[in-house]
């Protein structure tokens, strides 16, 4: 059950991160974005083992895909840590405010979760955004990703730990379980004692597992199943291009759209154009 150790030194961590001013946070994002960019060849390197495992165990070309880092991913991961350092500050927003009868001043006010498990399968880019987004909102994270990502995730975390320790935070801010077993995430799942909210980020079984069998707090994310419409009043050109993007630049990630509806008035002429365009 190191697991357990694990998410105890998140937890730990958490009682003074949840203080710190979002000026750090979004500094030691700021030094996170130039240490993946300056260590994208390392990156590379550690991702190559996971990937050369993956062709001798067999994978799929889909699952290698996921799994699969280069340079223009690692730059979409830095520029999506910039997306989320120009986020305002979740945390101490007024979001209701009233004055009740007997003239109390009533404020509900945004705070951190606290602890934060993740539980994600073999795209290791989950590793820094899930990072990202728990540094700006003053959590700390416990991460659980696919095994097949194990190397990659490793160090990734590393780079994170770098960041963190340059602006004087505890590296237990972002822990990652170096036992993906599906022991160790039952335990995970049941550590109501260390993590206020688990979040599974996958696929349907992955999630569905997670509800059946979790003991503390679940949000449950969308596994997918993405749906384009056509209408019988639409911009041909338009159309085909958004589907065409939606299913081929990356088929192999959860967004991309796995079912076209089309309105029947113009299914007969539609329907052989999009095709002939998708293949």
């Amino acid at each position: 059950m190191k697991i357990l150790e694990t998410a105890k030194k998140a937890k730990v961590a958490s009682y003074s991160f949840k203080n710190t001013s979002v000026d750090i946070r979004n500094k030691v994002l700021k030094d996170l974005k130039t240490i993946i960019i300056d260590n994208t060849q390392n990156i590379i390197k550690h991702n190559k083992l996971d990937i050369d495992d993956s062709i001798k165990n067999g994978l799929s070309e889909s699952l290698i895909d996921r799994l699969t880092l280069n340079e223009d991913r690692i730059k979409g991961m830095a520029d999506g840590i910039e997306v989320i350092i120009n986020l305002e500050d979740p945390i101490n927003l007024i979001l209701e405010h009233r004055i009740l009868d007997n003239g109390l001043d009533l404020k509900k006010v945004s705070v951190p979760f606290g602890t934060i498990g993740i539980i994600y399968e073999s795209r290791p880019n989950v590793t820094i955004d899930c990072a990202a987004l728990c540094i700006k909102s003053s959590n700390t994270c416990v991460l659980k990703g696919g095994k097949e990502a194990f190397n990659t995730n490793k160090y990734l975390v590393s780079l994170v730990h770098q960041a963190l320790k340059q602006n004087d935070l505890s590296e237990d801010v972002v822990v990652l379980c170096d036992n993906p077993s599906r022991e160790e995430v039952a335990h995970l799942m049941k550590a109501k004692e260390y993590i206020d909210l688990l979040i599974p980020r996958g696929s349907a079984n992955l999630i569905n597992h997670t509800l059946e069998n979790a003991r503390v707090p679940v949000i449950e994310t969308g596994a997918g199943i993405c749906h384009i419409y056509v209408d019988n009043k639409f911009n041909e050109e338009k159309a085909i291009n958004i589907i065409v993007n939606a299913k081929v630049s990356r088929p192999s990630v959860c967004n991309a759209v796995e079912t076209l509806l089309v309105n029947r008035e113009i299914a007969k002429d539609f329907l052989p154009k999009i095709s002939k365009a998708l293949k």
